[in-house]
């Protein structure tokens, strides 16, 4: 938990992040920042249509996001992140649409907090 409090510190300096959460598949919150259920249905409801699409495609899910415009300043960045403890839902609230390579060093840094905060712990 310590570990997602350092990531999410990082997350707000690195990218703007307004408030930002992290959920597993089946909506249960490891952090939590945004204090929204109905966010966070919604994270879920687009990471799962990634997934599925993902699997009918018969390829892994690659990492991308996938966004909700909130207000005309914010937007909810949802990244559907896969670990080797599996897959995870960020959700992250920022002023505007993140690029690529953004959303790319996002994901990876969370599969790397999770995964060694997993096995260290």
């Amino acid at each position: 938990m310590e570990r997602l409090h350092s990531y999410g510190v990082w997350l707000h300096k690195s990218v703007g992040a307004k408030a930002f959460f992290v959920a597993d598949r089946e909506g249960k919150l490891l952090i939590d920042e945004v204090n929204s259920l109905k966010l966070l249905q919604v994270a879920r409801t687009l990471a799962q249509a990634s997934w599925a699409a993902s699997r009918q495609a018969g390829g892994e899910p690659a990492v991308g996001s996938l966004h909700v415009k909130l207000g005309a300043e914010s937007i909810l960045e949802v990244l559907p992140v896969p670990t080797k403890y599996g897959p995870l839902i960020l959700g992250v609230v920022v002023p505007g649409p993140l690029p690529t390579a953004t959303v790319q060093v996002v994901a990876s840094s969370l599969q790397k907090v999770v995964n060694t905060s997993i096995q260290g712990a």
